[in-house]
């Protein structure tokens, strides 16, 4: 596959050095733009993997990331996002959105170079990271040391553990809620102990015990 490409979106100048010293078997694409970066992929079919830095400058990762997973041609896409080791809600997000794994930044060359080798390195590889995952997402998820919930909508559900609403065991501890309850009832109307309303609608609604107070944060 020598003559594939890897398409970044975003990067500081120390991660788009490393990321080209690793793909020296490959072409290294690279735009700023979510809307450049989306044309790209469509006019150059043989991009096989995508990188896309959560902290690009006034323009929404996401969008292009729901966009490329909206695309039944680039559904089995592999898209790697680099993100801070600080925001694992954001880390999460990304997975639940679709993103076959993770890069923590600044990138390290060792961990650049397996994840090139693990989705460049064979032709029906990125079908099985595909459904793996989700799993990984479940487990980070889980396990983190912050209240998360992931709700696309502010009314009630039936919906099982999915990315359309999930709630981890630390947000039940915080705010009191369980996850049955907010299936039942919505995110109207709900408030934090001290009285902060959750955010109406968002991707995560994010709460974590400060000074033994609680906040909130949506989006």
């Amino acid at each position: 596959m020598t003559h594939s490409k890897v398409l970044l979106v975003g990067g500081s100048n120390s991660d788009i050095e490393i990321l080209q010293s690793c793909v020296s078997d490959h072409r290294l694409l690279h735009t700023w733009n979510k809307d450049e970066a989306f044309a790209l992929l469509q006019s150059t079919p043989d991009i096989k993997l995508v990188c896309i830095d959560l902290h690009l400058p006034e323009e929404d990762p996401f969008e292009l990331l729901a966009r490329i997973r909206s695309d039944e041609r680039l559904t089995r896409l592999p898209v790697i996002v680099l993100v801070d080791p600080d925001q694992p809600e954001r880390e999460i997000r990304s997975l639940y959105s679709g993103a076959f794994d993770t890069l923590h930044t600044p990138l390290t060359k060792l961990l650049v170079k397996e994840r090139i080798r693990t989705y460049l390195g064979s032709s029906n590889l990125s079908e099985v990271s595909f459904a793996k995952a989700d799993p990984i997402a479940k487990i980070l998820f889980q396990q983190a040391p912050i209240g998360i919930a992931i709700s696309f909508s502010s009314g009630p559900t039936n919906e099982d553990f999915s990315p359309q609403f999930a709630v981890n065991p630390m947000f039940e501890r915080i705010t009191g809620w369980t996850r049955e309850e907010l299936l039942r009832k919505g995110w109207r109307n709900r408030h934090l102990p001290d009285g902060e309303a959750v955010c109406e609608t968002g991707w995560i609604h994010r709460v974590g015990a400060y000074g033994g107070g609680t906040t909130a944060s949506g989006r």
